[in-house]
């Protein structure tokens, strides 16, 4: 259960960045396309393995992406935040380096996220974060928790998956259509 949910944190973590809203409209998405290549930094269309670390726990998620399911999950991302999130940063760092923090409602209570993402997000990056709960009334921080995500592209899609789809850990398949529709706790 903990690596569900440091896994469903992750992907929240991932999906908050690729729709984040900066001040000018921009998606985080372009922002870090600008820093890294001058262009927005889409993933490759393709396989992507996401490995998943909370602490001893490691969740592996394989997924297929093309052009509309990445527009998905970044959609997804914008209503995330819009709906459930009353901070959400992300600052240049340089060298490929961004810093992010968010603030979002979860369930009762909410989470603070705060780490950074490096890497060139088309062929792989890396998600370093520490996630903090606080209580209904805004009550005594959690235990901070630290969640790490690597991210990779594998090559083409492998004839099993089709481009939306996505194999969770167990080997459950999930379509990415339906992650993004339905509505965060």
């Amino acid at each position: 259960m903990l690596v569900m949910r440091a896994g469903f944190a992750a992907l929240m973590t991932g999906t908050l960045l690729a729709g984040c809203g900066l001040p000018n409209g921009e998606s985080a998405r372009a922002k870090i396309g600008d820093a890294t290549a001058g262009t927005p930094a889409i993933r490759q269309a393709g396989l992507w393995e996401q490995k998943v670390t909370a602490g001893r726990d490691v969740q592996v998620t394989r997924m297929c992406l093309d052009k509309g399911a990445e527009a998905l999950l970044a959609d997804a991302g914008d209503r995330l935040r819009g709906d459930h999130c009353t901070r959400s940063e992300l600052t240049a760092m340089g060298g490929g380096e961004w810093r992010f923090l968010t603030v979002c409602r979860l369930g009762a209570g909410r989470v603070a996220t705060s780490g950074t993402a490096s890497g060139d997000f088309t062929k792989g990056y890396e998600i370093a974060a520490t996630s903090v709960a606080v209580g209904p009334g805004g009550g005594t921080p959690g235990t901070p928790r630290k969640i790490s995500m690597q991210a990779s592209w594998r090559g083409p899609c492998p004839a099993n998956l089709r481009p939306g789809q996505m194999i969770g850990p167990g080997g459950r398949r999930l379509e990415i259509a339906d992650l993004a529709r339905a509505p965060a706790a």
